[in-house]
């Protein structure tokens, strides 16, 4: 019985020995086969990793051409070596030290008293602070450059930041007082504490990396990286942080260059923005002619169209590109890399398309890393591509952009508040005497396409400018340089708005092919000093367009005089709704979204829709005055419209984006007669080369025989004048000291006052269709003729010169 039970008892105590055994490695086991099975991908990863470096690689952006393929703005790519503020300035080795004195005795810290604290501390302090010497010097050695040139560059780099930082500090000084006194609080010295605890922040540069270096190579660029991702442990030679020998120091683990950050980088340059420009001064009016030809220099030319770069991305650029990515796939399967990471993701030292073309296809310009990787252990190494940004290419030829430019440029002598402007004995407008150079812009449109030739405002400004003495284009509250005069001013239309005019009375019913309008002088029988024809003004009421002409007049015959009466009697038959629709169906209140930035879409009305308009200002607005606003381009594109026949075409400015061609805008028949169309190209063809015309010329010499506006042989010019009634243009006072004096109300002073002058036109060769529309406009600058239209004769011989006509 006994010798049964042995057995049975050994076979229960093993299986009792076998389940302690294992439970006991249950868990060793269970850990085994997550790390094996269950994460085991994961950890090979990691241990891959550390045998893997990695290095983005530098793109460039895309570059922008003009309609020829030439070159307006390309990428010199390549890399720059920053190091962080901190490191510089001394602070990361202070912070370190304290950190590492912390952590490494992190078990006695809070036994230890505040003296051996602040001991330990220093000692860690120093060692960091040797670690920062001896790797900036190894550093100097791997760039081959001097160290002490190396110290220059930093030093350089440190007072440019402190600069602004005092100079941010200052000016966030004197708004937080100026508030506090706004409020009543006096400037106790509680409350200069505050202040000064508040306006002392760190400033944007004091969180980034500074640039040392540029312009450095791919394979310098790659050693680097290698470079900066190395880390070592520092452990100080001779004895530890007690003093008692180096055994009680403990190792911290630190970069082997501290703060070395490796940046993409480039030039972006602009090969036109100094261009010059050859002109013929034997081409202009005779007052201003010279048998001789010049050379004038043009700066910043397509600079409004083109845009810029800014240095950093802003918040809004990284949720927009990550925004693009998450909901369009095309363009997620062109920007991301086989592990998913977005190529053309910003960096926050990276620069950003600000303004203009730049900015708006920023995502297409934006180039795409390209990607190094090493393995440590076979010295296996991969690359992915690098890929460049797409080309933008625009309608606009970059030559006649220069040369209409160049004959808007002061230099030349046609955009300059001149004595042969004016009626002779008038006097000059006291707010722009004779010699004042004159503001103004100028568009230029293929009639058959729709496309932009050139499309110039002046002032414009250079890129040299923009970075050297920004001021001048920013706080100039006269010239405003970086305003687009030809999209984003608002312009009064003036007598350019009467071919619309009768083109679509007659759509609307209201003028037919055999009607006449009687020009009395003025338009209301009793009140002979409102609505009245500029000549009867002039001739003070002896002679009217009727009395000129023998009759009442046709509708051709009213645009070559530029009859206003003729035109209030259009608006009052046109009516509210008519005019409105007028406007509308010619783009005013519209957007052209061309890309380049800020647009006034035009106004109808004190509220820019219509809604308030009254009879009387429709009337008004039949001669383009009263509550209606527009641009150039506006212009510009209402004559095309008219030149096709009543069919609009919204104009475009860029052609294609990479290998895809940009669509064009949907023909819009307006459903003009044609008999009317015809009678207002009759009317601008007379108002440019009839006996009465109002574009017709100049009188010149003691004779006063009239000379034309337009001299190229070979061509026909269909055109109209404009001296469009402006607000004057007020600017606030500011004392001698530059200071505002914020008891007395704000002062303001007019600094321009008058007409603006324009002059619209269509060209082409003789006997052939009209090809082109140039629309002029100069600010402030009086009569639409002798301002406005040699500077459109210019453009005529710019377009010759380029072989357009």
């Amino acid at each position: 019985m006994f010798q049964n039970l042995i057995p049975s008892m050994f076979h229960r105590r093993l299986a009792l020995l076998l389940a302690v055994v294992g439970a006991s490695i249950a868990p060793l086991t269970i850990q085994l086969f997550r790390l094996t099975e269950v994460k085991g991908d994961e950890l090979r990863k990691v241990a891959e990793a550390k045998l893997t470096r990695r290095q983005w690689t530098s793109t460039s952006r895309g570059r922008i051409l003009d309609r020829k393929g030439r070159v307006l703005t390309q990428d010199r790519p390549s890399y720059s070596l920053a190091i962080d503020y901190a490191v510089l300035n001394g602070d990361w080795a202070k912070k370190k030290g304290r950190e590492a004195a912390r952590k490494a005795h992190k078990h006695e810290w809070s036994d230890l008293s505040d003296t051996r604290r602040a001991q330990l501390v220093d000692e860690y302090v120093a060692a960091m602070q040797a670690h920062l010497k001896s790797s900036w010097t190894e550093l100097s050695q791997v760039l081959a450059i001097n160290e002490k040139d190396l110290d220059s560059r930093r030093d350089d780099a440190l007072d440019g930041v402190e600069r602004s930082y005092t100079r941010l500090v200052n000016l966030r000084r004197a708004q937080e007082l100026n508030a506090a006194v706004a409020r009543g609080e006096q400037p106790t010295r509680e409350l200069m504490n505050e202040i000064e605890k508040r306006v002392n922040r760190p400033i944007l540069e004091q969180t980034l990396p500074l640039t040392i270096v540029s312009r450095i190579s791919d394979e310098m660029g790659f050693s680097l990286q290698l470079l900066a991702e190395e880390e070592i442990d520092l452990a100080p030679e001779g004895r530890g942080p007690d003093g008692s020998g180096a055994g009680l120091w403990k190792p911290v683990r630190v970069a082997r260059i501290p703060g070395l950050r490796l940046l993409d980088s480039g030039d972006r340059e602009y090969p036109y923005d100094q261009t010059m420009v050859d002109v013929d001064l034997s081409t202009l009016p005779t007052p201003a002619r010279k048998d001789q030809k010049i050379e004038v220099k043009v700066e910043g030319v397509a600079a409004h169209i083109l845009g810029r770069m800014r240095t950093r991305p802003y918040d809004a650029d990284f949720k927009s590109r990550e925004n693009l990515v998450a909901t369009d796939p095309a363009f997620a399967k062109r920007v991301l890399s086989p592990s998913g990471v977005d190529r053309g993701e910003y960096r926050e030292v990276d620069t950003v398309g600000d303004v203009g073309i730049e900015a708006s296809y920023e995502s297409e310009l934006r180039g795409l890393r390209g990607l190094k990787t090493r393995r440590l252990d076979t010295g296996e190494e991969y690359t992915l591509a690098a890929e460049h940004g797409r080309d933008v290419k625009l309608s606009i030829d970059i030559s006649l952009q220069a040369r209409v430019q160049a004959a808007m440029s002061p230099d030349v002598g046609l955009a300059v508040a001149q004595p042969w402007h004016r009626k002779a004995g008038m006097p000059a407008n006291e707010t722009m005497p004779d010699g004042t150079p004159l503001n103004g812009a100028a568009v230029v449109l293929d009639v058959d396409t729709g496309e932009i030739l050139a499309m110039v405002s002046t002032p414009s400004f250079s890129k040299a400018q923009l970075r050297e003495h920004p001021e001048e284009i920013f706080a100039d509250e006269i010239n405003l340089p970086y305003l687009d005069r030809a999209i984003a001013k608002s312009y009064v239309a003036g007598s350019i708005v009467k071919p619309l005019m009768l083109t679509m009375a007659a759509k609307n019913g209201v003028f037919g092919p055999t009607d006449t309008i009687e020009c009395t002088g003025h338009l209301y029988p009793r009140q002979p000093n409102i609505a009245r024809c500029w000549i009867y003004k002039q001739t003070e009421g002896a002679m009217t367009h009727q009395s000129q002409l023998g009759h009442p007049l046709s509708g051709q015959e009213a645009i070559e005089v530029s009859c206003n009466v003729f035109f209030f009697t259009i608006g009052q038959r046109l009516g509210v709704s008519g005019i409105i629709d007028t406007y509308r169906s010619f783009g005013v209140t519209e957007k052209f979204d061309l890309g380049v930035g800020l647009e006034f879409p035009g106004a109808l009305g004190r509220k820019n829709d219509g809604s308030d308009l009254k009879l009387p200002d429709a009337i008004q607005m039949g001669i383009g005055q009263g509550p209606i606003a527009w641009t150039p381009m506006h212009a510009a594109d209402a004559y095309a419209t008219i030149a096709r026949g009543g069919v609009r075409l919204k104009p475009s400015l860029v052609l294609s984006v990479g290998n895809s061609q940009k669509s064009k805008s949907t023909p819009v028949d307006l459903g003009l007669p044609p008999w009317a169309v015809q009678e207002a190209l009759k009317g601008m063809e007379r108002s440019v080369n009839g006996e009465h015309g109002t574009g017709n010329g100049m009188k010149v010499g003691e004779l006063q025989k009239r000379e034309s506006f337009f001299n190229l042989p070979g061509v026909t010019v269909w055109g109209k004048t404009g001296t469009a009634a402006a607000p004057d243009l007020k600017v606030k006072e500011v004392n001698l000291d530059g200071e505002d004096d914020v008891d007395s109300p704000v002062k303001t002073k007019v600094v321009r006052s008058g007409d603006h002058s324009w002059y619209v036109i269509l060209v082409g060769r003789n006997g052939d269709r009209m090809k082109y529309v140039v629309a002029v406009v100069m600010d402030y600058a009086g009569s639409g003729g002798k301002v406005s239209g040699p500077i459109a004769n210019q453009i005529v011989h710019a377009l010759a010169a380029e072989g357009y006509l």
